[in-house]
């Protein structure tokens, strides 16, 4: 028995995947941060500075960042503990986990001045996790830090913790 041949406009085309994918949320440009960061000597001299700052960012894209920060340090000393306040500037670039989690990699660099001491560069990788489309939470597990000195380097590992405001 013939078989019925197809005409070109009966066959289906291939359909495309069915799992639609979700329009990306707004790109927020500013975000505001709050950070706490603790400096722990790793030359020979052993020391610890504490730091807590502000720091204030503008998205280039949704993943390159650009901001200032201010942060009160309270410092290792030579006759105790000082007072002072530390002034970057940061770049950020941005290693997204996966498109559908908001979960990302920052790596920053970061150069900046502390009065009286010197110039400041810092290097940093990280997690952060946005919980909302506004607030976003990370912590920096490794960021080395060159505090350039008078009449030497110290370098210091830092870690740091900090919360985010996107608007």
């Amino acid at each position: 028995e013939p078989i019925d041949e197809l005409d070109e406009d009966e066959i289906e085309a291939p359909r495309p995947s069915a799992r639609r994918r979700e329009p990306e949320p707004e790109l927020r440009r500013w975000q505001l941060t709050l950070q706490t960061e603790g400096a722990i000597g790793a030359a020979q001299e052993v020391f610890y500075n504490h730091l807590i700052g502000l720091r204030f960012d503008f998205r280039i894209t949704r993943d390159i960042l650009i901001g200032v920060y201010a942060a009160y340090a309270n410092l290792n000393a030579r006759n105790g503990r000082a007072d002072n306040i530390l002034l970057l500037a940061q770049f950020e670039n941005r290693i997204r986990i996966s498109p559908d989690l908001d979960l990302t990699i920052p790596l920053r660099a970061a150069a900046g001045y502390l009065p009286f001491n010197g110039p400041v560069i810092r290097l940093a990788a990280g997690v952060n996790y946005a919980i909302s489309p506004n607030w976003e939470i990370g912590l920096d597990l490794l960021a080395p830090t060159f505090w350039i000195l008078p009449n030497r380097t110290a370098v210091s590992l830092n870690i740091a913790l900090e919360g985010t405001y996107r608007f």
